[in-house]
C-alpha cells in the first residue's frame, strides 16, 4: 500500500520527516494524547501528526486498512489486529467513598447512548442490584457525561482513566461502586504483520513513560 511505503520510507530520515497516524476515541484522546502530542512534536518537529478519532468499531477498521499506525484499544483485540505494542501506564486512582450502585435507585443520571460500552456497564448494574435511576439526559461520550455532571445536572459513570487524567474545573464527588466489575487493559495496537514505523515506536515508547 502506498502509505506503508511512505512510511518504510520515511524511517530512512531517522525521524526527520515523515506522517504518524494515530486513531483513539474522544476519551483517549481527553485522557492520554494531548501531552504526549505535545512532547512528540517538540522532539521531532519534522513529523506531521494526525489523529483519527472514531468509534471502537471504526477504529479497528481503520487498523485493518492500513489508515492509522497504532490505536488505542482495549484488549481483547481482534484477530486481525495485533497483540499489543504496549500497555498504556494508569495509576490507581485515590480511595474514594465506597457506594452500592443500588443507593441510586430514582436518582437523576445521565446515560450513555447505546452502542457505548459504559451503557452496557449501566445495564448490567440496574440489573444486578435492581436499581431504576431516573434517566434525564443520555450523552455521546463519557466525557460528555462527566461535564454535565460536574455542573450539577445528574450522576453518572465515569473510568478511572477520566478522573485521573481529565482537567477538572470543578471535580464532582467521585464515589467508587461497592459492586464488582470487570476491568479491562487499554492497549497501542496495530494491524497484525504490518511494518511499525519508527514514529510510531518513539510514540508508543513515550506512551509507556
Amino acid at each position: 500500500m502506498r502509505y506503508d511505503l511512505e512510511r518504510r520510507i520515511a524511517d530512512l530520515s531517522e525521524l526527520r520527516t515523515g506522517t504518524l497516524a494515530i486513531g483513539c476515541s474522544r476519551t483517549r484522546w481527553n485522557c492520554y494524547l494531548r501531552d504526549p502530542l505535545v512532547a512528540f512534536h517538540r522532539r521531532y518537529p519534522g513529523i506531521r501528526l494526525h489523529v483519527v478519532e472514531k468509534s471502537l468499531r471504526e477504529l479497528h477498521e481503520a487498523l485493518q486498512m492500513g489508515k492509522v499506525d497504532f490505536a488505542l484499544l482495549y484488549a481483547p483485540l481482534d484477530a486481525k489486529i495485533a497483540a499489543s505494542c504496549a500497555e498504556a501506564a494508569e495509576k490507581q486512582a485515590e480511595p474514594f467513598p465506597m457506594l452500592s450502585f443500588a443507593r441510586l435507585d430514582g436518582e437523576p443520571f445521565i446515560r450513555l447512548q447505546q452502542g457505548r460500552y459504559m451503557a452496557s456497564v449501566y445495564r448490567n448494574l440496574c440489573d444486578m442490584t435492581g436499581c431504576t435511576p431516573q434517566v434525564v439526559f443520555e450523552a455521546a461520550s463519557i466525557v460528555e457525561a462527566a461535564v454535565l455532571c460536574a455542573h450539577g445536572m445528574g450522576i453518572t459513570l465515569v473510568t478511572d482513566m477520566l478522573v485521573q487524567h481529565s482537567d477538572w474545573k470543578e471535580p464532582p464527588q467521585f464515589f467508587r461502586l461497592q459492586e464488582s466489575l470487570p476491568k479491562r487493559r487499554l492497549v497501542a495496537a496495530c494491524r497484525r504483520n504490518a511494518h511499525i514505523s519508527l514514529a510510531a515506536r518513539a510514540f508508543i515508547e513515550m506512551l509507556k513513560n
